[in-house]
């Protein structure tokens, strides 16, 4: 049997020069990317497991110029 986590989904909106720490952090948290849009302004859609999602919040929002929001699943 097969476990999968229960992934609660988010959107991210960033300028490109913050692509690395954003894609560290999703990587480190275990996070699930749906879509992708990579420009001067880019947007991440992704899922993350249900117990790392105040992980999350907070390491994302110690990085400046980042927007979060959440998806309907």
């Amino acid at each position: 049997v097969v476990r999968k986590p229960l992934l609660v989904h988010y959107s991210v909106k960033f300028n490109y020069d913050a692509i690395n720490e954003i894609m560290m952090v999703l990587k480190q948290c275990d996070c699930e990317v749906f879509e992708r849009e990579l420009s001067l302004f880019s947007a991440i859609q992704f899922g993350v497991p249900k117990n790392r999602e105040e992980e999350l919040n907070f390491r994302l929002k110690e990085l400046r110029n980042v927007e979060l929001g959440n998806l309907l699943p």
